[in-house]
C-alpha cells in the first residue's frame, strides 16, 4: 500500500516551542511526528501522571480506541484505493491541557485485503463508544461513535431510524446540577430528521428509554441485511461544568448518561438489543486560586452581627520558587477591617506587623496590612521569606506549591444588600491570578402584627341589595426580605369580621293565610368571621418601598345569618300606600321592611330564621321559604396587590386592594367581596 501526502489540515500544534505536530504513515502505520508534551495539573494526587489519549479515524468508516496503553502508534490497511481524510484526538488526562484535533489527507494508491471486526456481538444490534475514559472533561470535545447493525430479514433494502437521548432532566436534578453538561455540536455524517418527534407508536417507551432531555434523530434507508453501519458525532462538554462543580455541596463524582435506540425497519422494537447507553462521570474539579465564604446568606441585625470567615486559596502554576507573595483584596466598606482575626495559615508562619519586621523571621512571616482599607483601599496580606515552589519545577511536590490563609471579620451596621470579596494573587517573580468572588446575601427575617381598616367594603353576587360594614382585621405576618433591593416572601394570617345587610320585598300569591294575597318584606343580615391565609411575592426598593401581589385561602370559621320577614295583605298595603301593588314592588326594599315593622296596624305576620355555618359550626341542612342552605365548610380564595413603605422590616404602613370569593354556603349563593385596606405592621420578634 502507498501513500501520497495530499494536504495537511490542522490545527498547528505547537506545545512549549518545537514543529507543529504532523501525522506520519510508513508500511501501515499511523503516527505523530513528535510526543506532545504535557504537565500535569496541579492539586492532583502524586500517584497520578499526565498523558495524552489517542483515538484514531481513517476516513474509510473505521477507527481506533486503544484498549491498552495511549495510542500512539496504529497499523491500519485500506481496502480500497483513494484519497483519505485521516484524524487523530488527542484527549489529555490529568492536565490543564485542551483536547487538539490534528488531521491530514494521505493518497491510498493500492489497496489490501482487510476484515472488519464487529463490536455487535450476543444479538445486540446497537452501541456506543468513546474517545474518553468515561470521565467527563470540561470543555472538551468527545467523539462519539455508534454501532448499528441491520438484521437479514430478507433479500430486499431496508431502512431504519438511530435516536440518541442526553440531558435527562431527572439525572441532572438528581445529581445537583441545574444546567446541561452536553451539547451535539451536529458535526457528524448525517444532518439529523427531527429532533423533537419520535416515530410509530412505541413513541412513549423510547422517550422512557432516552429520557426527557435533548433527543436527535436519524433516518437511514437502502440498507443491506446484515449490513453494519457507523456514525460519527463529536458532543461537547460545557466550560461551566467547572463552576457548577464547585458549587456542589458534597464531592462525589456526578454521572450524567447518553442514551440511543436503533429501529430497523419492519422489526418490532425490543429494548435488550435495540438499546445502548454510555455513562459518563463528573469529577469534582481542582481550582488551585479561589477565595470562598462561609455564609452566603446571612440575616442582618442591628447588633451583633454574624462573623463571616474568609478562605483564601493559592497555588504557584509556574517554574522557580516564590519566596514572597501578595494577597490583596478590595475592601467592602460593611466589613470592619480592624478586626481581621487569622485562623489558619499555609505554610504555617509568624504573623509580623510591618514590612520591615521581616528581617526578623528568617523562616518566613505573613503581614497583615489593614492601612486603606477603612478609606475604600485593600487589605494585604502578604508573605516573606517562604518557600513556594512551582509545579512546573522538577521535583515539585504538590503540597509545597499551595496554600492559603484562613480569616474571619465582622459586619459593621451599614444596610447593604450583598458583601463582596475578590482576591488578587501575586506571586513576586511570577505571575498574578485573579479569583472568584466571594459574595454574601443579608436578608432580615421579622414576625409581627398587623393591625388594619377595611374602607367602603363592596359586596357582590348576593342576590338581595347588600350594604357591607366596615371592619378592623387583625393579623400574623412573618417576612423574609433583602436588606436594599431584591424580591422576597412574606406569609400572613389574618382574622377578618366581615358583616353586611340585605333587604328584598315579594308578591305572594292567595293562600290559606293570604286570602287576598300578600306582600312580604324580608331583612338578611350576615356576620362572617374569617381566617386569611395569604403568601406575598413582594419587590423591595432602596429598604424602604415595596410592591407585593398575594392569593391564598378564605376559611369561613364563624358563620352567622338571621332573616327576618314581615308579611301584610293587599289591602293592607294598598291602603297605606294607596298605589297599586306593581308600584310597591319597585319601592326601596330597606323602607318597605322599616314601614312594616313600625306599623302597629293591619294584620302582619312575621317569620324569623337563624342560620349558623363555618368550620366551627355543626353542618346542618336547612330550608326557608323553599331557599336550601348548605352549610357545609367551604374554602374561598383571596388574591390582591399591596403597596408598602417602612424601615428595615420594624415598622411599616401599607395599603392593600384585596379580593375574596366566598363559595355558596349562605343561601346556596357565591359572593365576591371587594375592600380597600389600610394597615400598620409592627415588628415583634427578628429571626437568624
Amino acid at each position: 500500500m502507498k501513500t501520497v501526502l495530499l494536504s495537511l489540515l490542522v490545527l498547528p500544534f505547537y506545545l512549549f516551542g518545537g514543529e507543529p505536530l504532523t501525522i506520519l504513515h510508513q508500511n501501515g502505520v499511523f503516527y505523530l511526528n513528535r510526543e506532545p508534551l504535557i504537565q500535569k495539573a496541579a492539586g492532583l494526587p502524586s500517584d497520578k501522571k499526565a498523558y495524552w489519549k489517542y483515538h484514531w479515524e481513517f476516513g474509510d468508516n473505521q477507527y481506533y480506541l486503544p484498549q491498552a496503553g495511549r495510542g500512539e502508534r496504529v497499523k491500519h490497511y485500506y481496502a480500497k484505493p483513494g484519497d483519505y481524510s485521516v484524524k487523530v484526538y488527542l484527549t489529555p488526562y490529568y492536565s490543564n491541557r485542551r483536547d487538539t484535533l490534528i488531521q491530514r489527507t494521505f493518497r491510498i494508491s493500492v489497496g489490501s485485503p482487510v476484515t472488519t471486526e464487529s463490536i455487535l456481538n450476543n444479538g445486540k444490534l446497537v452501541d456506543i463508544k468513546t474517545n474518553v475514559d468515561d470521565e467527563l472533561i470540561p470543555g472538551a470535545n468527545i467523539r462519539l461513535i455508534l454501532h448499528f447493525k441491520v438484521p437479514k430479514n430478507g433479500p430486499g433494502l431496508s431502512h431504519g431510524r438511530l435516536m440518541i437521548g442526553f440531558n435527562d432532566p431527572g439525572e441532572l436534578h438528581h445529581a445537583g446540577l441545574k444546567f446541561l453538561p452536553l451539547a451535539m455540536d451536529g458535526k457528524g455524517d448525517l444532518s439529523p430528521v427531527n429532533t423533537s418527534i419520535l416515530p410509530d407508536s412505541n413513541s412513549w417507551k423510547y422517550r422512557e428509554y432516552l429520557g426527557h432531555g435533548k433527543r436527535v434523530v436519524y433516518g437511514f434507508s437502502s440498507l443491506q441485511g446484515g449490513e453494519e453501519r457507523r456514525v460519527f458525532l463529536t458532543i461537547r462538554a460545557s466550560h461551566d461544568l467547572l463552576k457548577a462543580m464547585e458549587k456542589l455541596k458534597s464531592k462525589r463524582a456526578v454521572k450524567t448518561s447518553i442514551n440511543a435506540i436503533w429501529v430497523p425497519s419492519n422489526e418490532k422494537f425490543n429494548p435488550i438489543t435495540m438499546k445502548a447507553a454510555y455513562t459518563l462521570t463528573i469529577l469534582p474539579v481542582h481550582d488551585p486560586n479561589r477565595i470562598r465564604v462561609d455564609l452566603r446568606e446571612a440575616t442582618f441585625f442591628p447588633k451583633g452581627q454574624p462573623e463571616l470567615e474568609y478562605t483564601v486559596q493559592f497555588e504557584n502554576n509556574a517554574e522557580g520558587i516564590v519566596r514572597k507573595m501578595e494577597i490583596s483584596i478590595p475592601w467592602d466598606r460593611t466589613l470592619i477591617s480592624g478586626k481581621v482575626k487569622m485562623i489558619k495559615m499555609d505554610p504555617e508562619v509568624m504573623v509580623c506587623s510591618s514590612e520591615h519586621d521581616h528581617d526578623k523571621f528568617p523562616t518566613g512571616c505573613l503581614e497583615v496590612d489593614s492601612s486603606s482599607a477603612n478609606h475604600g483601599g485593600q487589605m494585604r496580606f502578604i508573605f516573606h521569606n517562604i518557600y513556594l515552589s512551582g509545579t512546573k519545577t522538577e521535583d515539585t511536590k504538590n503540597k509545597y506549591a499551595k496554600g492559603k490563609i484562613v480569616f474571619t471579620v465582622p459586619r459593621n451596621n451599614q444596610r447593604k444588600d450583598q458583601t463582596d470579596l475578590q482576591a488578587t494573587i501575586k506571586f513576586i517573580g511570577g505571575n498574578t491570578e485573579k479569583t472568584n468572588h466571594a459574595r454574601t446575601d443579608w436578608r432580615y427575617k421579622t414576625l409581627g402584627l398587623k393591625f388594619g381598616y377595611n374602607v367602603n367594603p363592596a359586596l357582590k353576587g348576593f342576590s338581595n341589595a347588600a350594604d357591607l360594614q366596615n371592619s378592623f382585621p387583625l393579623g400574623l405576618w412573618y417576612q423574609n426580605m433583602p436588606l436594599k433591593s431584591g424580591l422576597g416572601i412574606a406569609l400572613e394570617a389574618q382574622y377578618l369580621p366581615l358583616q353586611f345587610e340585605g333587604y328584598s320585598i315579594q308578591r305572594l300569591d292567595q293562600s290559606r293565610a293570604f286570602t287576598e294575597g300578600a306582600v312580604m318584606a324580608t331583612r338578611d343580615f350576615l356576620e362572617l368571621k374569617n381566617l386569611d391565609l395569604n403568601v406575598f411575592l413582594k419587590y423591595q426598593i432602596g429598604g424602604v418601598f415595596s410592591v407585593g401581589v398575594n392569593a391564598g385561602i378564605v376559611m369561613p370559621v364563624v358563620g352567622q345569618g338571621r332573616t327576618s320577614s314581615i308579611v301584610y295583605n293587599f289591602n293592607e298595603v294598598i291602603k297605606r300606600y294607596n298605589v297599586d301593588i306593581d308600584d310597591i314592588l319597585n319601592f326601596d326594599p330597606a323602607d318597605v321592611y322599616a314601614d312594616f315593622k313600625e306599623d302597629g296596624t293591619g294584620k302582619p305576620t312575621t317569620f324569623n330564621s337563624l342560620q349558623r355555618f363555618g368550620w366551627t359550626q355543626k353542618a346542618v341542612d336547612e330550608n326557608w321559604m323553599g331557599q336550601s342552605t348548605d352549610s357545609s365548610r367551604p374554602l374561598g380564595f383571596s388574591g390582591g396587590i399591596a403597596l408598602e413603605a417602612g424601615l428595615g422590616g420594624d415598622i411599616m404602613a401599607g395599603y392593600r386592594q384585596q379580593f375574596r370569593y366566598l363559595p355558596a354556603s349562605y343561601y346556596n349563593q357565591c359572593m365576591n367581596v371587594m375592600s380597600a385596606e389600610v394597615y400598620l405592621k409592627i415588628r415583634m420578634a427578628r429571626f437568624r
